[in-house]
This record gives structure tokens, C-alpha cells and sequence, in this order.
């Protein structure tokens, strides 16, 4: 195994025994986390808690210091996925790693430069405890998830619920435009979001669906005046609302085709340091394809890192989230 830099070693009248041991081992530790795009001192860093856990058993025989040694370097390979720490390269050598696509496990490959390859964990029980814990239903929102045969059960999850909610009281949202309303459950998260006296107008293509998402409204406590539920197609209706602008934020999830339009509609319109936020970001693992709504979802993606300061949040269907400059 080829040595890296290192800090220097303690001098021979100062180190306790076998330091030497004690050094290489550092090093070899170090080797194991290693990440080439950010130096060989970061991965000793990695690696420098369980050496030092481990030093002061070393100034006994040098048998118990070899031992030590694999036992250290065992510890670390065991502890990769959670110790490593993640530089520009991303990739780990020696060592190879699993990485994870968006279909699946690929078993055998490197992570791509500037994918994490540590393994994921939201597993169904976890996914419901923390939305128990932090995301709680009341009757209002359970009518609002819990949609009614013949409609599709596409809205956003309880915790992204919470999320867009927390988001537009982080900035301090009065006026909200929602484009895609469903059934309302997304909405009554704006509704609880808004500021006293704010006002949230949202867009619904399909007729049936905009009439249960105003009873749903109501049934949480949200009539006319706090929501507005506008039918019709978005791109002929986001311009009867400019005269209401500029807007804190504006939250895109309908049609995908149209995101692109949406989101210039949005960047126009918000005041500066508003949210625009557009869900279903990754397009379901067909983001890179190139078909129309791949095209449009990538043009929208473009759209807000030109415009905002911005970010696409790794949730379940991907969340794009811009600050607009």
C-alpha cells in the first residue's frame, strides 16, 4: 500500500513505544478512507477517531500492536459508508463501493463524481415513523390525503407537505400561488403556512377535482376568503393573477410538459427573495430523456439556477427549490 502525507510523527525522544506502529497504522487507516479529489490529510482525518480511540493500547508488546492494527484498519472498511468523508471526486479507492441509481442498486460500479455511494435507508417503517413524529395528520389533512375512487393518488407526501409549509413561514409568505391543486391537500399546508391576513390562489385543471378540493378547504377551516380554488388550464389563468403580484412564493405540480412556462410565470412574478418550488423534479427517472417533458423539466431546472439561488432537494420525487435573487 503506497503511503501518503501525513502529520509528522512524534520524535524518538518523545513518542511512547511502537509510535511507529502507531503511525503506519494512521496511515493505513488514512488509506482506507482516502477520497483522490480532496487529499490524502482528509481521509486521515476520517480515519482519526478510531486510531486515537485505540493509541494508548499500543505502547504495549508489539504483538498486541499488530493485532491492534488489523483490527483498526477491519473497524474502518467496516465503518466506510458512514465515516467516509465525501470530497469533489467522490469515489473511494481503493475500495469499491456500491452505487445507487435512480432504478436501483448497480452492484459493482464507482459512484458517478458527484453522487454520495452511501446507501439509502428510507424503508416504508421508517418513512411512517417519522411522518407520525413530525408530520401528523389531522382530520382535515386525512380527508384531504385520503382521495376518493376515480381520483389519483398523486399528492405530495405528509412530510413534504410539512416541508412546503415550513418553507413559506421561513420566508413569511402573505400571497401563495399553488399551480396543481388536486384535492386540496397540498393547499391547506399553504393555508396554514401564510401569514395572517396572506391569501393562497390555487390553479386545478380538472373540474371535479377543484370542487372536492374546495370542500376539503372548508372542512379545515379554509373558505374564499383565505383560498382561492381557480378551474382551468394553467397557462390561460396564471395571467389573470399578475395584478395580485409580486408573490412570496409560487409551488409547481401539474402537468410536466408545462413546467418550463410555469416557471417563467413564477420568476416574474415573485418580489425578490420569494420561493418558487417545483415537485416531481427528478420526472419520475426520466429527467434525462428526450422527450418533451424531458426537455421541459430540464429547461425549467436551467430556468431557476439562472434566476435563484437554488437547489433540487433530494425528496422522494425530487424538489426543486430556488430564492429568487
Amino acid at each position: 500500500m503506497l503511503r501518503k502525507e501525513a502529520p509528522t510523527p512524534a520524535t524518538s525522544s518523545t513518542r511512547p513505544p511502537h509510535s511507529r506502529e502507531v503511525h503506519e497504522l494512521f496511515l493505513d487507516a488514512g488509506e482506507v478512507f482516502r477520497d483522490p479529489g480532496s487529499g490524502p490529510l482528509v481521509g486521515h482525518r476520517a480515519a482519526g477517531s478510531l486510531v486515537e480511540r485505540h493509541e494508548p493500547r499500543v505502547t504495549d508488546e508489539l504483538p498486541e500492536a499488530l493485532v491492534l492494527r488489523k483490527k483498526v484498519l477491519a473497524q474502518a472498511r467496516h465503518q466506510l459508508p458512514r465515516q467516509r468523508v465525501v470530497g469533489p471526486g467522490d469515489q473511494l479507492q481503493p475500495e469499491r463501493r456500491q452505487a445507487r441509481s435512480e432504478q436501483g442498486d448497480v452492484e459493482g460500479q464507482d459512484a458517478p463524481p458527484t453522487q454520495r455511494a452511501d446507501a439509502r435507508y428510507s424503508q416504508p417503517a421508517l418513512i411512517d415513523y417519522v411522518n407520525r413524529v413530525h408530520a401528523p395528520h389531522d382530520a382535515g389533512l386525512a380527508r384531504a390525503y385520503a382521495v376518493p375512487d376515480g381520483v389519483p393518488a398523486i399528492q405530495v407526501g405528509p412530510s413534504d407537505g410539512k416541508l412546503l409549509q415550513l418553507l413559506l413561514r421561513l420566508v413569511g409568505a402573505r400571497k401563495v400561488v399553488e399551480i396543481g391543486t388536486l384535492v386540496g391537500y397540498s393547499t391547506i399546508h399553504l393555508a396554514r403556512a401564510v401569514a395572517p391576513g396572506g391569501r393562497v390562489w390555487t390553479i386545478e385543471y380538472e373540474p371535479r377535482h377543484a370542487e372536492l378540493a374546495r370542500d376539503n378547504l372548508a372542512s379545515a377551516g379554509y373558505g374564499a376568503d383565505r383560498v382561492t380554488v381557480l378551474q382551468g388550464e394553467g397557462l390561460k389563468v396564471l395571467p389573470t393573477l399578475v395584478e395580485h403580484g409580486p408573490f412570496d412564493a409560487v409551488f409547481i405540480d401539474a402537468d410536466k410538459v408545462s413546467y418550463e412556462g410555469y416557471g417563467r410565470w413564477a420568476i416574474a412574478n415573485l418580489r425578490r427573495g420569494g420561493l418558487v418550488l417545483g415537485d416531481n423534479a427528478y420526472l419520475f427517472g426520466e429527467l434525462m430523456d428526450d422527450s418533451d417533458r424531458g426537455r421541459a423539466m430540464r429547461a425549467f431546472h436551467e430556468l431557476v439556477a439562472a434566476s435563484c439561488d437554488s437547489v433540487c432537494a433530494a425528496t422522494p420525487e425530487g424538489l426543486v427549490i430556488g430564492i429568487k435573487r
